[in-house]
């Protein structure tokens, strides 16, 4: 649930970069910075959920 949580703020973030591009309030760089962002956080995000379950299957 934790995941599916995590995955629907970065989508929603990622949205409100879009919108933000789209009306000129940030240009496409710091759009792509946003962006990348998003998507290493998320990354993190779901790596420590992953090691949080191997530890709790390994104890």
């Amino acid at each position: 649930m934790e995941l599916i949580q995590q995955l629907t703020a970065a989508f929603l973030q990622a949205f409100e970069g879009i919108c933000d591009l789209r009306q000129g309030q940030i240009g496409v760089r710091e759009f792509e910075e946003r962006l990348w962002d998003i998507i290493m956080g998320l990354g993190q995000d779901v790596e420590q959920i992953a090691l949080e379950e191997q530890d709790k299957y390994l104890l």
